[in-house]
Protein backbone atom coordinates (compact mmCIF):
# COMPACT_ATOMS: atom_id res chain seq x y z
CA UNK A 1 0.00 0.00 0.00
CA UNK A 2 0.95 3.32 -0.48
CA UNK A 3 1.85 5.90 2.14
CA UNK A 4 -0.16 9.35 1.41
CA UNK A 5 2.17 12.23 1.84
CA UNK A 6 0.89 14.82 4.71
CA UNK A 7 2.59 18.63 4.92
CA UNK A 8 4.69 17.92 7.96
CA UNK A 9 2.57 21.15 9.85
CA UNK A 10 3.56 19.86 13.28
CA UNK A 11 7.26 20.32 12.96
CA UNK A 12 7.24 23.73 10.60
CA UNK A 13 3.89 25.72 11.85
CA UNK A 14 2.80 28.34 9.15
CA UNK A 15 3.05 31.91 9.67
CA UNK A 16 -1.06 31.66 10.67
CA UNK A 17 -0.63 29.35 13.22
CA UNK A 18 2.92 31.01 14.62
CA UNK A 19 0.38 33.90 14.58
CA UNK A 20 -3.11 32.17 16.56
CA UNK A 21 0.04 30.44 19.07
CA UNK A 22 1.52 33.89 19.85
CA UNK A 23 -1.96 35.43 19.99
CA UNK A 24 -3.49 32.35 22.56
CA UNK A 25 -0.35 32.70 25.42
CA UNK A 26 -0.64 36.83 25.08
CA UNK A 27 -4.42 36.32 25.68
CA UNK A 28 -3.14 33.97 28.30
CA UNK A 29 -0.86 36.19 29.90
CA UNK A 30 -2.99 38.87 30.20
CA UNK A 31 -5.51 37.08 31.90
CA UNK A 32 -2.83 35.41 34.18
CA UNK A 33 -1.56 39.34 34.61
CA UNK A 34 -5.27 40.68 35.76
CA UNK A 35 -6.12 37.86 37.92
CA UNK A 36 -3.10 38.46 39.80
CA UNK A 37 -4.11 42.24 40.28
CA UNK A 38 -7.61 41.70 41.20
CA UNK A 39 -6.26 39.18 43.58
CA UNK A 40 -4.04 41.32 45.17
CA UNK A 41 -7.24 43.99 45.51
CA UNK A 42 -9.04 41.20 47.07
CA UNK A 43 -6.62 41.31 49.78
CA UNK A 44 -5.52 37.89 50.45
CA UNK A 45 -4.92 37.39 53.95
CA UNK A 46 -0.65 38.13 52.97
CA UNK A 47 -2.08 41.27 51.31
CA UNK A 48 -4.02 42.05 54.27
CA UNK A 49 -0.74 41.87 56.69
CA UNK A 50 0.95 44.06 54.54
CA UNK A 51 -1.80 46.74 54.32
CA UNK A 52 -1.88 46.89 58.58
CA UNK A 53 2.01 46.92 58.23
CA UNK A 54 1.89 50.12 56.10
CA UNK A 55 -0.86 51.79 58.26
CA UNK A 56 1.75 51.74 61.14
CA UNK A 57 4.57 53.36 59.19
CA UNK A 58 5.06 56.91 58.84
CA UNK A 59 4.20 59.11 55.96
CA UNK A 60 7.42 59.19 54.09
CA UNK A 61 7.96 55.62 54.63
CA UNK A 62 4.11 54.55 53.40
CA UNK A 63 5.36 57.09 49.82
CA UNK A 64 8.45 55.12 49.58
CA UNK A 65 6.65 51.57 49.93
CA UNK A 66 3.77 52.30 47.98
CA UNK A 67 5.70 53.51 44.80
CA UNK A 68 7.62 50.06 44.91
CA UNK A 69 4.13 48.44 44.94
CA UNK A 70 3.03 50.33 42.25
CA UNK A 71 6.18 49.81 40.01
CA UNK A 72 6.14 46.09 41.16
CA UNK A 73 2.15 46.20 39.88
CA UNK A 74 3.10 47.99 36.72
CA UNK A 75 6.06 45.76 36.15
CA UNK A 76 4.22 42.17 36.22
CA UNK A 77 1.04 43.93 34.23
CA UNK A 78 3.28 44.73 31.14
CA UNK A 79 6.40 42.29 31.64
CA UNK A 80 4.37 39.12 32.13
CA UNK A 81 2.76 39.16 28.76
CA UNK A 82 5.59 39.51 26.93
CA UNK A 83 7.54 36.89 28.19
CA UNK A 84 4.50 34.61 27.79
CA UNK A 85 4.26 35.33 24.00
CA UNK A 86 7.62 34.05 24.18
CA UNK A 87 7.51 30.98 22.50
CA UNK A 88 10.76 29.33 23.77
CA UNK A 89 8.97 29.32 27.04
CA UNK A 90 7.69 26.00 28.16
CA UNK A 91 4.20 25.43 28.83
CA UNK A 92 4.89 24.05 32.48
CA UNK A 93 6.95 27.40 33.53
CA UNK A 94 3.52 29.41 31.90
CA UNK A 95 1.74 27.36 34.17
CA UNK A 96 3.94 27.86 37.00
CA UNK A 97 3.82 31.44 36.63
CA UNK A 98 -0.04 31.24 36.49
CA UNK A 99 -0.35 29.53 39.36
CA UNK A 100 1.36 31.72 41.89
CA UNK A 101 -0.10 33.88 45.00
CA UNK A 102 0.58 37.42 43.55
CA UNK A 103 -0.82 38.86 46.80
CA UNK A 104 1.87 36.86 48.71
CA UNK A 105 4.85 37.90 46.37
CA UNK A 106 3.74 41.40 46.39
CA UNK A 107 3.19 41.57 50.46
CA UNK A 108 6.93 39.79 49.93
CA UNK A 109 8.34 42.74 47.64
CA UNK A 110 6.83 45.15 50.17
CA UNK A 111 8.09 43.44 52.88
CA UNK A 112 11.64 43.57 51.64
CA UNK A 113 11.77 46.87 50.60
CA UNK A 114 10.11 47.88 53.71
CA UNK A 115 13.36 46.31 55.87
CA UNK A 116 15.73 47.73 53.25
CA UNK A 117 14.27 51.80 54.40
CA UNK A 118 13.84 50.96 57.65
CA UNK A 119 17.49 49.54 57.80
CA UNK A 120 18.66 52.59 56.46
CA UNK A 121 16.61 55.01 58.06
CA UNK A 122 18.09 53.08 61.79
CA UNK A 123 21.42 53.49 60.16
CA UNK A 124 21.21 56.70 59.58
CA UNK A 125 19.90 57.95 62.91
CA UNK A 126 22.99 55.83 64.46
CA UNK A 127 24.97 57.91 62.47
CA UNK A 128 22.93 61.18 63.78
CA UNK A 129 23.08 60.11 67.49
CA UNK A 130 26.93 59.45 67.61
CA UNK A 131 27.36 63.12 65.67
CA UNK A 132 25.12 64.15 68.57
CA UNK A 133 27.03 62.12 71.66
CA UNK A 134 30.40 63.18 70.58
CA UNK A 135 29.32 67.10 70.49
CA UNK A 136 27.48 66.71 74.06
CA UNK A 137 30.74 65.06 75.07
CA UNK A 138 33.11 67.35 73.18
CA UNK A 139 30.93 70.37 74.83
CA UNK A 140 30.87 69.24 78.16
CA UNK A 141 34.41 67.44 79.19
CA UNK A 142 36.77 69.68 76.99
CA UNK A 143 35.78 73.21 75.25
CA UNK A 144 33.47 74.65 77.88
CA UNK A 145 35.57 73.67 80.91
CA UNK A 146 39.04 75.17 79.05
CA UNK A 147 36.90 77.84 78.60
CA UNK A 148 36.28 78.43 81.86
CA UNK A 149 39.32 77.58 83.44
CA UNK A 150 41.26 79.93 80.84
CA UNK A 151 39.13 83.17 81.53
CA UNK A 152 40.05 82.48 85.34
CA UNK A 153 43.44 82.79 84.54
CA UNK A 154 42.42 86.22 82.80
CA UNK A 155 40.64 87.52 85.65
CA UNK A 156 43.45 86.09 88.17
CA UNK A 157 46.20 88.36 85.53
CA UNK A 158 43.94 91.21 85.95
CA UNK A 159 43.56 91.15 88.81
CA UNK A 160 47.45 91.01 89.40
CA UNK A 161 48.48 93.91 87.16
CA UNK A 162 45.18 96.01 88.54
CA UNK A 163 46.98 95.70 92.15
CA UNK A 164 50.17 96.87 91.07
CA UNK A 165 49.38 100.28 88.81
CA UNK A 166 52.09 101.87 91.33
CA UNK A 167 55.13 99.67 91.10
CA UNK A 168 55.59 100.43 87.59
CA UNK A 169 54.55 103.04 84.51
CA UNK A 170 51.81 101.49 82.65
CA UNK A 171 51.61 103.97 80.29
CA UNK A 172 54.91 103.61 78.62
CA UNK A 173 54.59 99.93 78.12
CA UNK A 174 53.39 99.35 74.43
CA UNK A 175 50.27 97.48 73.23
CA UNK A 176 50.24 95.70 70.42
CA UNK A 177 47.30 95.63 67.62
CA UNK A 178 44.47 96.82 70.20
CA UNK A 179 40.96 98.43 68.83
CA UNK A 180 41.17 101.54 71.30
CA UNK A 181 43.95 104.13 71.78
CA UNK A 182 45.95 103.64 74.66
CA UNK A 183 43.99 105.46 77.72
CA UNK A 184 45.54 108.68 79.83
CA UNK A 185 47.81 107.84 83.04
CA UNK A 186 44.82 107.94 85.52
CA UNK A 187 42.63 105.30 84.00
CA UNK A 188 45.05 103.19 85.02
CA UNK A 189 44.87 103.30 88.44
CA UNK A 190 43.70 100.83 90.57
CA UNK A 191 41.90 103.71 92.66
CA UNK A 192 40.27 104.84 89.75
CA UNK A 193 37.49 102.22 89.70
CA UNK A 194 34.96 103.42 87.01
CA UNK A 195 37.47 103.15 84.65
CA UNK A 196 38.80 99.74 85.57
CA UNK A 197 37.64 98.27 82.40
CA UNK A 198 40.51 99.57 80.98
CA UNK A 199 43.15 97.54 82.87
CA UNK A 200 41.31 94.35 81.19
CA UNK A 201 41.56 95.73 77.72
CA UNK A 202 45.40 96.56 78.16
CA UNK A 203 45.56 93.48 79.41
CA UNK A 204 44.00 91.48 76.84
CA UNK A 205 45.68 92.88 74.20
CA UNK A 206 48.75 92.60 75.63
CA UNK A 207 48.37 88.57 75.71
CA UNK A 208 46.73 88.47 72.53
CA UNK A 209 48.04 90.80 69.67
CA UNK A 210 51.06 91.10 68.37
CA UNK A 211 52.66 93.82 65.36
CA UNK A 212 50.75 91.45 62.76
CA UNK A 213 47.67 92.18 63.96
CA UNK A 214 46.78 88.12 64.55
CA UNK A 215 47.41 86.52 67.50
CA UNK A 216 50.50 84.74 69.01
CA UNK A 217 50.72 80.97 69.52
CA UNK A 218 52.55 81.17 72.01
CA UNK A 219 54.38 84.51 74.43
CA UNK A 220 57.62 84.61 75.86
CA UNK A 221 56.14 86.37 78.86
CA UNK A 222 53.18 86.60 80.97
CA UNK A 223 53.62 90.12 83.03
CA UNK A 224 54.11 93.60 81.24
CA UNK A 225 57.64 93.95 80.77
CA UNK A 226 58.19 96.35 83.34
CA UNK A 227 56.88 94.80 86.06
CA UNK A 228 58.45 91.59 85.10
CA UNK A 229 61.72 93.53 85.05
CA UNK A 230 61.43 95.25 88.52
CA UNK A 231 60.49 91.73 90.01
CA UNK A 232 63.80 90.42 88.17
CA UNK A 233 65.79 93.27 89.90
CA UNK A 234 64.55 92.97 93.27
CA UNK A 235 63.03 89.36 94.34
CA UNK A 236 62.98 89.64 97.56
CA UNK A 237 60.92 92.85 98.01
CA UNK A 238 57.33 93.10 98.52
CA UNK A 239 56.38 92.77 95.16
CA UNK A 240 58.60 89.61 94.35
CA UNK A 241 57.19 88.04 97.39
CA UNK A 242 53.67 88.48 96.01
CA UNK A 243 54.41 87.65 92.79
CA UNK A 244 55.56 84.08 93.75
CA UNK A 245 52.39 83.65 95.88
CA UNK A 246 50.11 84.97 93.22
CA UNK A 247 52.07 82.16 90.75
CA UNK A 248 51.86 79.13 93.41
CA UNK A 249 47.99 79.95 94.79
CA UNK A 250 46.16 81.31 91.51
CA UNK A 251 48.34 81.22 88.49
CA UNK A 252 49.72 77.46 88.77
CA UNK A 253 46.77 76.08 89.83
CA UNK A 254 44.56 76.99 86.70
CA UNK A 255 47.69 76.06 84.31
CA UNK A 256 47.36 72.54 85.77
CA UNK A 257 43.42 72.23 85.83
CA UNK A 258 43.62 73.21 81.85
CA UNK A 259 46.76 70.66 81.78
CA UNK A 260 44.74 67.62 83.79
CA UNK A 261 41.65 68.49 81.25
CA UNK A 262 43.73 68.33 78.09
CA UNK A 263 45.10 64.83 79.50
CA UNK A 264 42.61 63.54 80.02
CA UNK A 265 39.97 64.57 77.27
CA UNK A 266 42.66 66.01 74.58
CA UNK A 267 41.14 63.31 72.33
CA UNK A 268 37.96 64.89 71.72
CA UNK A 269 39.45 68.50 70.22
CA UNK A 270 37.97 69.64 67.35
CA UNK A 271 40.11 69.96 64.11
CA UNK A 272 39.95 73.51 63.10
CA UNK A 273 40.62 73.59 59.26
CA UNK A 274 44.00 75.02 58.17
CA UNK A 275 42.56 78.05 56.59
CA UNK A 276 40.73 79.60 59.82
CA UNK A 277 44.34 79.10 61.70
CA UNK A 278 45.97 80.83 59.33
CA UNK A 279 43.65 83.76 59.42
CA UNK A 280 43.78 83.70 63.28
CA UNK A 281 47.34 83.25 63.83
CA UNK A 282 51.15 83.65 62.82
CA UNK A 283 52.73 81.00 61.41
CA UNK A 284 53.06 77.44 63.61
CA UNK A 285 56.33 77.07 66.20
CA UNK A 286 56.45 73.38 63.87
CA UNK A 287 59.48 73.09 61.35
CA UNK A 288 56.94 72.92 58.65
CA UNK A 289 55.88 76.60 58.84
CA UNK A 290 52.38 75.67 57.68
CA UNK A 291 49.32 75.05 59.07
CA UNK A 292 48.22 72.40 56.32
CA UNK A 293 50.93 70.19 57.82
CA UNK A 294 50.73 71.01 61.75
CA UNK A 295 49.16 68.91 64.36
CA UNK A 296 45.88 70.01 65.17
CA UNK A 297 46.44 69.16 69.02
CA UNK A 298 49.92 71.44 68.93
CA UNK A 299 48.58 73.65 71.04
CA UNK A 300 47.44 71.28 73.94
CA UNK A 301 50.92 69.71 73.72
CA UNK A 302 52.83 73.09 74.27
CA UNK A 303 50.05 73.55 77.12
CA UNK A 304 51.17 70.31 79.05
CA UNK A 305 54.51 71.35 78.17
CA UNK A 306 53.92 75.04 79.64
CA UNK A 307 52.52 73.44 83.11
CA UNK A 308 55.44 70.92 83.41
CA UNK A 309 57.65 73.96 83.46
CA UNK A 310 56.85 75.03 86.00
CA UNK A 311 57.17 72.67 88.29
CA UNK A 312 61.29 73.57 87.36
CA UNK A 313 60.58 77.15 88.47
CA UNK A 314 59.33 76.09 91.94
CA UNK A 315 62.09 73.48 92.66
CA UNK A 316 64.13 76.37 91.98
CA UNK A 317 62.09 78.92 94.78
CA UNK A 318 61.77 76.35 97.21
CA UNK A 319 65.55 76.23 96.97
CA UNK A 320 66.00 80.02 97.19
CA UNK A 321 67.09 80.86 93.82
CA UNK A 322 64.87 83.58 93.17
CA UNK A 323 66.24 84.59 89.70
CA UNK A 324 63.57 83.12 87.52
CA UNK A 325 60.43 84.52 87.58
CA UNK A 326 58.81 82.25 84.73
CA UNK A 327 59.35 79.00 82.62
CA UNK A 328 61.32 78.79 79.48
CA UNK A 329 58.36 77.72 77.60
CA UNK A 330 56.52 80.02 76.01
CA UNK A 331 52.92 81.08 77.80
CA UNK A 332 50.54 79.18 74.55
CA UNK A 333 48.20 82.01 75.09
CA UNK A 334 46.51 81.04 71.46
CA UNK A 335 45.03 78.00 73.12
CA UNK A 336 42.20 80.34 74.24
CA UNK A 337 41.25 81.45 70.53
CA UNK A 338 41.89 77.39 69.30
CA UNK A 339 39.17 76.70 72.01
CA UNK A 340 36.98 79.21 71.06
CA UNK A 341 36.67 79.06 67.45
CA UNK A 342 36.12 74.84 68.08
CA UNK A 343 33.18 75.77 70.50
CA UNK A 344 32.02 77.93 67.74
CA UNK A 345 31.91 74.75 65.38
CA UNK A 346 30.58 72.30 67.29
CA UNK A 347 27.70 74.73 68.82
CA UNK A 348 26.58 75.37 64.85
CA UNK A 349 26.76 71.40 64.69
CA UNK A 350 24.79 71.11 68.45
CA UNK A 351 22.14 73.71 66.52
CA UNK A 352 21.38 71.81 63.15
CA UNK A 353 21.51 68.29 65.33
CA UNK A 354 19.25 69.05 68.35
CA UNK A 355 18.10 72.92 67.57
CA UNK A 356 19.66 74.16 70.97
CA UNK A 357 23.78 74.07 71.79
CA UNK A 358 25.54 75.47 74.07
CA UNK A 359 26.66 78.26 71.94
CA UNK A 360 22.96 79.06 71.21
CA UNK A 361 21.01 78.28 74.68
CA UNK A 362 17.76 76.46 75.35
CA UNK A 363 15.91 78.29 72.48
CA UNK A 364 18.21 78.34 69.65
CA UNK A 365 19.19 81.61 69.73
CA UNK A 366 22.88 82.56 69.38
CA UNK A 367 24.22 84.37 72.40
CA UNK A 368 27.14 86.16 70.66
Amino acid sequence: MGTTHRPNMTETPSANQGSFMGTRMRKAGERSSQEAILQGKNETPSSQDAMMSLKSLSSLEVVYKVGIFAAVVGTSKFLLPVLFSLEHVSDKFIEKVQSWDWGTVLAALIGVCGYIIDNRNNRQAEIRQLHIDRAQNQMNSLLVPINIAFHGLLFAFYGFVDSHMDDFDLIDEPVLGGSNPPPSKHQWTSSDKTNKSWVSWWAFNHIFSSPTGKCPVALPYELPESLSEAIRKNPNSSLGAHYRQWIQNEWLPGVRDIAEIISQNGYLLEAIPAKDLELRFNDPPMSSGTWNRTPRGMFMSMWLAYSRSWETVLAQWESGDFSRIRPTTGFPSGLYFFIVTGQDIVGNLQKDLTGQSQMHGSRGIKLR
